[in-house]
């Protein structure tokens, strides 16, 4: 089979454009100007907890199997900023 024949298929869709995954904020902590902010994304199979600065970029990133292990490593990053000098923000 020609290779022009498998890049063009005119009975084909285009994919469809991806719809970014909304996050679920966990926690906000503060230090001087600063902002960090945790969000749970709920994907289909795991859980990625990502932690942004407030600028939205990405300083952490970890992908998790449950919800539950999302949460204890949000959690854990949490405690880890409070002992750092970070305090609670809303």
């Amino acid at each position: 089979m020609p290779d022009d024949v498998l890049l063009h298929a005119p009975s084909r869709q285009p994919a469809s454009p991806c719809e970014p995954t909304p996050l679920f904020e966990v926690w906000r902590l503060g230090r001087g100007a600063h902002c960090l902010i945790c969000s749970l994304r709920n994907e289909q199979v795991t859980v990625d907890v990502v932690t942004l600065a407030a600028e939205r970029s990405p300083l952490l990133f970890q992908r998790c199997a449950s919800h539950a292990h999302a949460q204890f490593v949000a959690m854990s990053y949490r405690r880890t900023f409070l002992r750092e000098g970070w305090t609670e923000r809303r």
